[in-house]
């Protein structure tokens, strides 16, 4: 027999001493010795004093055993684990062992509840498409960062507000809307959303949780693709433009020709000297657009060296002198003092820096100037080209550098438009950065690149 058990039992025993003490005194009533009738209840008071106090003691570790057991039952409700909890007898015993059992396997449940909601959390922000979740209330449940992005809202603030507030999009609302009395997926092609209005693809599921109806919104952006496939609607209709003038005057002269221009020795070689520019005009596009095309795909071959920039930019641009003086237009060189160092292909570099004074001097009218200069700047070498010429809208300036772009689509005769796209590009496959600068119409231009300056190493 347990010690708890002998505890109650003479807890017990003491209070049955005392009552049978009580009763002989009631039995022998006045007979007995004088006295007699207040020590029975002094005995009884004392026996049922001892029979508690040993109850209690007896009681005390199963009852700290069950405050343990209701504490860990309130630690695993509230999702932590609960420690295991020491036998400290044969009567609780069975208690802690089922507990104990019951702790671990509830301890491993949430610990793989954990690590799958970590794993979900993970894959909804590395997610490109927004996921928004709408519960049966009409109210998200969740929405992950890419769908916070689109939005132009705070996706940690989202959870628990409306779905109007928390989307800020009409057609949202109806797409999620339809959905909800629908019996399958409901798509919307393209939906404009965000402060920017970008173009998305709005999928709309709806799925079962029990008894309650949840919307699962998957927002797919196609803003680049449409933008892409634009560009490449604008390639080939350019492309198509650029070659058709040239195509079309060739034509013309080699008509002209046949028809008697040939037997007048004067017409003869003017028109063939307009054959050859414009067949120079061709070849000079093809290789544009090839080197373009190499460009954008990553193949143009680069034998980087180091190179003097200072050196490499006056060469450059004294090529163009020439041509700056048949057009009025003064043509001045800054060099830097002392030795700029790079790291370049030295013709890749070379083609870059003439593209942009051709450029400059191109759109600078007679009596303007064009002022080409190279200086360090932040550990970059800077290559500023300067002009006065009819300057650049600022809208305008983020699309100067894309390919075929004009800003003054009138001037059909002035290039193809893509000797700034290719500078671009050869800009940011030498590490560096490319720009344009411009006060508006008539304020003149300023076009930059920043290579970054060669270390000793």
């Amino acid at each position: 027999m347990g010690l708890r058990a002998r505890l109650v039992l003479a807890g017990a025993s003491g209070v049955l001493g005392g009552v049978l003490t009580v009763w002989i005194a009631l039995a022998v009533g006045g007979e007995g010795p004088p006295g007699l009738a207040a020590w029975a209840v002094a005995g009884l008071a004392i026996g049922i004093a001892v029979g508690a106090a040993l109850t209690l003691l007896a009681m005390h570790v199963p009852m700290r055993t069950v405050a343990a057991v209701r504490d860990g039952l309130a630690r695993a409700t509230g999702g932590e684990a609960a420690p295991p909890l020491p036998a400290e007898g044969a009567g609780t015993a069975e208690l802690v062992r089922v507990f104990n059992d019951a702790a671990l396997l509830l301890d491993i449940q949430l610990r793989a509840i954990r690590q799958s909601h970590a794993q979900l959390r993970t894959v909804l922000n590395a997610m490109a498409d927004g996921v928004v979740i709408v519960d049966d209330e009409e109210a998200v449940a969740l929405m992950n960062p890419a769908a916070g992005s689109l939005l132009g809202v705070e996706s940690e603030n989202a959870p628990g507000r409306s779905l109007p507030d928390a989307l800020r999009d009409h057609e949202l609302v109806a797409v999620c809307q339809r959905a909800r009395t629908a019996d399958d997926t409901v798509a919307e092609s393209v939906v404009a959303v965000g402060p920017q209005g970008r173009s998305v693809q709005v999928v709309a599921t709806p799925i079962r949780l029990g008894d309650m109806r949840h919307i699962v919104l998957v927002l797919h952006d196609l803003t680049e693709v449409r933008a892409t496939a634009a560009a490449r609607r604008d390639f080939v209709a350019n492309v198509s433009h650029e070659l058709r003038t040239p195509v079309t005057s060739l034509r013309a002269l080699v008509e002209s020709l046949q028809a008697g221009a040939a037997d007048d020795p004067e017409l003869r070689t003017d028109f063939l000297r307009r054959i050859e520019g414009e067949i120079d005009r061709l070849a000079a596009m093809t290789a544009e657009l090839l080197d373009l095309a190499a460009a954008e795909a990553g193949r143009m071959s680069r034998h980087f060296e180091r190179v003097n920039l200072g050196d490499l930019v006056r060469q450059s641009a004294e090529r163009l002198r020439p041509q700056a003086e048949r057009g009025g237009v003064v043509l001045d060189v800054d060099s830097p003092g002392g030795v700029l160092t790079v790291s370049a292909d030295p013709a890749q570099a070379d083609r870059m820096v003439v593209n942009l004074v051709h450029n400059a001097i191109k759109f600078t009218p007679p009596g303007g100037q064009v002022r080409v200069s190279v200086q360090a700047e932040n550990g970059d070498a800077v290559v500023r080209v300067h002009d006065t010429g009819v300057g650049i809208e600022p809208e305008e300036l983020p699309r100067v550098f894309e390919r075929f772009y004009k800003a003054d689509p009138s001037r059909a005769g002035e290039g193809a438009g893509l000797g700034l796209a290719i500078a671009k590009h050869t800009a940011l496959q030498h590490g560096g950065r490319i720009w344009a600068e411009s006060d508006g119409p008539d304020r003149g231009s300023v076009f930059a690149v920043a290579l970054p300056v060669a270390t000793e190493n």
